[in-house]
């Protein structure tokens, strides 16, 4: 989460480091942390989220510490988050 939202405003390399000592406990947990730590860091850095909305979903994370995921599959075209349309 970005610092203006109340996060730790964490880079790719910080992010994957926290991944690699997850994995090092336990391999399950950092691949389920890591759907939702990378979701929000490519929401971060790509700013791609109207209004208030990425605003609203840091808040609920830091404050409530929602976890969030995509849920995507697109057989032919890919997955929407990366530009395929459904």
């Amino acid at each position: 989460i970005p610092k203006e939202y109340g996060g730790k405003g964490l880079n790719l390399l910080e992010f994957l480091t926290i991944q690699e000592h997850l994995a090092e406990g336990d391999a399950p947990t950092a691949l389920s942390l890591g759907w939702h730590l990378g979701t929000l860091l490519e929401a971060a850095e790509n700013r791609h989220w109207n209004g208030d909305a990425f605003a609203g979903l840091s808040r609920k994370v830091v404050e409530q510490k929602a976890l969030i995921n995509l849920a995507q599959t697109e057989r032919a075209t890919g997955s929407p988050s990366r530009g395929g349309i459904p």
